[in-house]
């Protein structure tokens, strides 16, 4: 028993320590599900699973006596505060849509507090998942080269899981069915793992690779190793530009031992600025023009933006031009969560899915740029906090995860909601929360 929880000691999986436990790997992996797993929350049962997750997850918080944290109090009081003023501007109070904002905030902050050291275990599990998620990748490519009918075959699962969404059996989305007349033919080898789609794969998998190199000091090199390749080629097989553009950044993280002297990360920083960076934005610009699947979408998203065709404002770069004409105007506290105020400028398009987006310019439609300084602002004090206060470190990881922001609305998911709170101890019954960095004390 732990907490009042049981749990199973896994022993040495990949750390120095064998204090990593099951039900910290399952609430993790429910975090993961739940922020955009479509087999579990599609759109006809997300409110549903989001309501019975956030009262499980209350009930082993209390069962564990672990409440809130200072940083969670806090950021609620100023999300609620920026959608008060917004139901006050507009005479609209949409209790249910914010009911499940901060749900999904609760979750995202609960799962990462009750896990001990949760990146660690985020990295453990995403390396799983990664596996899971290749194996049945093969097993696609497999199947579209011998021509079988994957649907036909697996019907029943896919009838019950995900109906709109292709073939989605709870432990991988097959993606490319359903989707082959959206994109080329190269959609069919992407991997989306379980997940709505490849991009989102990558970007977990990007985040995963940041919390890996933190979590560098305390992992054999072997295991680091091993996780490293793995989590790369995972990577590779979702064929996201973004998440390329993003892991070449992330490969920043990796490319240095643990510096220690601030000589050194004066040097560290000035290799990085005038030696790597050059190089890697050179070999993006090289991929741009030799693989086809960069090239060709982002010229086709061009085109689609530029003649104004049909759906040019699902696609990233035209939901990013559609988002500024609402942060324009309404910079400061934002056109909130609820589908009526959100697209108030452009009613036409309440009842059309809204597609890939950006989540950077989405939140800050939603939220206002103080919204989304609020978020960024926590987020960048976790990170240094998880690097000892290293600036170099968490500026890269930073802007690692602002360019994941790019490619995909995030941050209408608890996990990435929840990064607010990472390294953040909790306000338990009998401990109390220490100010600035450090961790709870016993009182």
């Amino acid at each position: 028993m732990a907490n009042g929880l049981i749990s199973y000691p896994i022993g040495n999986i990949g750390t120095t320590s064998t204090d990593i436990r099951w039900n910290e790997l399952l609430l993790v992996l429910l975090l993961l599900c739940l922020s955009g797993n479509s087999g579990i929350i599609n759109e006809s049962r997300s409110e549903i699973i989001v309501a019975l997750s956030t009262v499980i997850i209350g009930a082993v918080c209390i069962q564990r006596r672990q409440l809130l944290t200072e940083k969670f109090v806090v950021a609620s009081l100023l999300f609620a505060g920026i959608l008060f003023i917004q139901c006050v501007s507009f005479g609209f109070w949409p209790l249910i849509t914010m009911a499940g904002f901060f749900c999904r905030l609760f979750i995202g902050n609960a799962v990462i507090n009750l896990v001990k050291d949760f990146p660690r275990k985020y990295v453990t599990v995403m390396f799983y998942v990664a596996i899971v998620s290749l194996i049945f990748h093969s097993f696609e490519i497999l199947l579209q080269v011998s021509g079988l009918d994957v649907i036909k075959l697996f019907s029943p699962i896919h009838s019950i899981l995900a109906p709109k969404s292709g073939l989605h059996m709870g432990v991988h989305n097959y993606f490319a069915y359903g989707r082959m007349v959206e994109y080329s033919n190269l959609d069919l080898w992407r991997n989306a793992s379980f997940f709505w789609e490849p991009g989102a794969f990558a970007g977990y998998l990007i985040l995963a690779m940041i919390f890996l190199r933190m979590a560098r000091a305390n992992l054999p090199q072997r295991i680091y190793k091993r996780y490293f390749v793995v989590l790369s080629i995972a990577l590779f097989s979702t064929l996201s530009t973004a998440g390329y553009i993003a892991y070449s950044v992330t490969l920043l993280l990796h490319c240095d031992g643990d510096l220690q002297t601030a000589k050194e990360k004066r040097a560290k920083i000035a290799h990085i600025v005038y030696i790597i960076l050059p190089v890697l934005i050179g070999c993006l610009f090289i991929a741009y023009n030799k693989l086809p699947f960069m090239k060709k979408k982002i010229d086709s998203q061009l085109i689609i933006l530029d003649m104004r065709q049909a759906g040019w404002h699902r696609t990233r770069m035209g939901s990013l031009l559609l988002d500024w004409e609402y942060i324009k105007r309404r910079p400061l506290d934002g056109w909130g969560l609820h589908q009526t105020t959100r697209y108030a400028l452009n009613p036409e398009f309440l009842d059309t899915p809204q597609g890939m987006g950006n989540g950077m310019s989405d939140f800050t439609a939603k939220f206002g740029i103080t919204g989304m300084v609020i978020w960024l602002f926590l987020v960048f004090r976790a990170m240094m906090y998880l690097t000892r206060r290293d600036l170099a470190v968490s500026m890269i990881g930073m802007l690692a995860i602002v360019l994941v922001l790019q490619g995909e609305c995030f941050l209408n998911y608890p996990l990435f909601l929840g990064l607010m709170f990472v390294g953040n101890g909790a306000v338990c019954f009998r401990e109390v929360q220490c100010s600035g960095f450090k961790g709870p004390i016993k009182t």
